[in-house]
């Protein structure tokens, strides 16, 4: 016969409940909620009243048929088939986000490229005044300097135009949906914190851009750019 030896226990472990909160809906449903902060995840449990005591007058078994239907399908699919569907629809819109992502990276590097090659052209044009500068004393830092302010100069107009559009755009569009109050469209609208990272982007791409112009003009000899055509 062989004897188990049952652990001992240990001290019992403190637990605090969260505290819960309860809001209304404006249509009326009640929202319960529990935040546990040190949890990365959320939970949502829908409670629906399926007796006939909740039933509206002169509705009898309404609480009860909806209740049942929570979990039914429709007359060509049902639940698993549906969630199956859902699935397909969001990981249409995860590639369709993707694509727009991709598409703006290289819309991004595309204007970058134009900047420098913008930028390389000024230089050239601009080889002898470059010339003339470093033969009266201009060190190398200070024309890399001019070169990128020039480029951040001409990459900060037409961004700071292209967002002011943008929003100009946006709000054009949103009071045209208020003629439409039950068009199934949401009124647009851009965050400040998406402007603001964009402005940044801008501004670093532009700083980017302007360096390889900037070195060509920095190595810029002024005898070799006082003889140029």
């Amino acid at each position: 016969m062989v004897a188990t030896l049952r652990p001992k226990a240990g001290p019992a472990r403190s637990y605090r409940f969260p505290e819960f909160q309860e809001d209304v809906l404006p249509n009326g449903i009640r929202l319960i909620t529990a935040p546990v902060s040190k949890l990365p995840v959320v939970t949502v449990l829908v409670v629906i009243d399926a007796g006939s005591t909740n039933d509206p007058p002169g509705k009898e078994g309404v609480a009860a048929l909806t209740a049942g239907t929570l979990l039914e399908g429709t007359t060509e699919l049902d639940g698993a088939e549906l969630a199956e569907k859902f699935e397909q629809l969001q990981g249409l819109f995860r590639a369709i986000r993707k694509f727009i992502w991709l598409v703006g990276t290289l819309t991004l590097l595309a204007g970058m490229l134009g900047v420098s090659n913008i930028l390389l052209v000024t230089v050239k044009e601009r080889t002898k005044e470059l010339g003339v500068r470093k033969a009266l004393g201009a060190t190398p830092g200070s024309i890399v300097s001019l070169v990128v302010a020039e480029g951040l100069l001409l990459t900060g107009l037409a961004g700071y135009s292209a967002i002011v559009a943008g929003v100009f755009g946006l709000e054009v569009i949103g009071r045209a949906l208020h003629e439409f109050p039950d068009a199934p469209l949401v009124q647009p609208q851009i965050d400040l914190r998406v402007a603001l990272g964009a402005a940044l982007v801008l501004t670093i791409s532009a700083a980017l851009a302007s360096v390889v112009p900037a070195r060509h003009a920095a190595r810029i000899h002024p005898v070799a750019a006082l003889r140029a055509e």
